[in-house]
């Protein structure tokens, strides 16, 4: 009878990933072997799209974007699925996000420039699409909802949040440099006006700007 047994000291263990007889691998070589592992960024990343759709759709059919919900009704379109691809700084003080969105099962990207601007501009070639029957007064609602979305997006809860990565911080009192090293848990306790949070690291009161504020919903998770 031929003998089926599976044995592990194969593949797994020539890509260093460990086996019942020795002790566990310190590295892997080849990580994309494991199936459906669990990514402590990847699930992170979906989280936060989770939360923005969350916050599109209580927008969209909020009368502080459209007026009536008949708007929409009449022009057939509605945004989801919205993502946030990129964030660059394109000086010191400003910001382009590059998002992406469905309308009508179709995908389009767009970008938001100067984002932090009173007045920021949307440029999507959704907007110029002849398959899009979108009148102007609709366009305009949805480039405000885009930036109504992604405001309250980066607007961060009071609450406890674990690092993950290692990102560097300022003392609010000094403006010391001081690393919040992964992993470590710690305390957000306000969010100012969309440009800085502060937050209590072992008692030491420590403040979030620029990149590190704006990709906080990436490198940071809130603990439930």
């Amino acid at each position: 009878m031929e003998n089926r047994l599976i044995k592990e000291f194969n593949e797994f263990n020539l890509q260093r990933m460990g086996q019942d007889n020795t002790p566990m691998a310190v590295h892997v070589d080849n990580p994309q072997l494991s199936t459906d592992a669990f990514d402590k960024h990847v699930d992170n990343i979906r989280s936060s799209n989770v939360r923005l759709n969350g916050i599109l759709n209580v927008l969209s059919n909020s009368g502080g974007v459209f007026n009536f919900r008949k708007d929409k009704m009449e022009d057939g379109l509605d945004i989801t699925n919205l993502k946030i691809l990129r964030m660059y700084p394109n000086n010191d003080i400003n910001l382009d996000v590059y998002i992406s969105f469905i309308i009508s099962n179709i995908e389009y990207y767009g970008v938001i420039k100067n984002f932090m601007d009173e007045t920021p501009q949307v440029h999507s070639e959704a907007f110029r699409d002849p398959k899009v029957f979108a009148s102007k007064e609709w366009i305009i609602k949805v480039k405000g909802l885009l930036i109504k979305t992604i405001r309250q997006w980066l607007n961060v809860e009071p609450g406890k949040y674990q690092a993950l990565k290692s990102v560097q911080c300022t003392t609010e009192d000094t403006g010391e440099l001081v690393e919040i090293k992964m992993n470590t848990k710690f305390d957000v306790l306000m969010n100012y006006d969309y440009s800085k949070i502060v937050v209590d690291i072992n008692s030491i009161n420590c403040i979030l700007t620029g990149m590190n504020f704006f990709y906080f919903n990436y490198w940071f998770k809130k603990i439930e």
